[in-house]
């Protein structure tokens, strides 16, 4: 197996700023199941450690030159991507419903789904939605089908139903400390999201520039997503 020598942008984007990002979502991913480890932390704390693990496969695979081992790689990095917003949903839920309702059942049946779905979007439909070789210089670049496609499932399955259950739980408050907490939550839910949407443009429409602007921007996922977990604290002392 062959491996690249990565020039000084390549280094900034995924070791420095990835990988820092990387082990800030894992330390926030401990510190959730450190409040206690009932269902409710376990599954915020998954959302988080989905998205790190991605990172990680990222990682890894951008200093392989080996393209059938990188394209696969890269499926996998985007599909852990996709999946930690699932878990935010269900996390949304069960503080909405409750974990009665949303009982263990319920919540491994969507999560089986989901990831059913989002299977079938990496590793059949569309073939070669990914691209990444020496052409490509070694980045992720998606056919238009494949970018459509993609959003188009992400947004029906996980924007819009995250962002209609969090302000739900919003709107649930009758206390003031718990509405401004909450807040936070959504100002994070917001910032999570444009990132993604931005990352997945550039991976489509492949202009080293504005890669190297996402790339800049992505440390401020780790605010964002600081915000959401401090947004939520209430809720995980309460289940703790």
């Amino acid at each position: 197996m062959l491996f690249q020598i990565l020039d000084i942008e390549r280094i900034l984007q995924v070791f420095i700023v990835q990988g820092l990002i990387m082990i800030f979502f894992l330390y926030i991913s401990y510190l959730i199941v450190k409040r206690g480890k009932k269902r409710l932390n376990i599954i915020f704390s998954i959302a988080y450690l989905c998205i790190a693990l991605g990172l990680l496969i990222n990682i890894i695979y951008a200093i392989v030159l080996y393209e059938p081992i990188t394209t696969v790689l890269a499926y996998v990095t985007h599909y852990f991507l996709a999946i930690g917003p699932v878990f935010l949903l269900l996390f949304n839920l069960i503080v909405l419903k409750s974990e009665k309702i949303v009982s263990k059942p319920i919540q491994n049946i969507m999560i089986l789904v989901y990831g059913i779905i989002f299977t079938s979007i990496f590793f059949f439909i569309p073939f070669n939605g990914i691209t990444i070789n020496s052409l490509t210089n070694w980045r992720s670049v998606w056919t238009l089908e494949f970018y459509i496609y993609f959003l188009t499932i992400i947004t029906l399955l996980t924007t819009i139903p995250n962002f209609y259950s969090s302000f739900r739980v919003y709107f649930s408050f009758e206390n003031p400390e718990l509405e401004k907490k909450w807040r936070f939550f959504l100002i994070g839910l917001v910032g999570l999201y444009s990132y993604m949407y931005g990352a997945f443009t550039a991976n489509y429409i492949n202009i080293p520039t504005f890669r190297l602007v996402m790339g800049i921007l992505g440390l401020s996922i780790a605010v964002f997503l600081y915000l959401m977990y401090y947004g939520v604290g209430r809720q995980l002392e309460e289940e703790a």
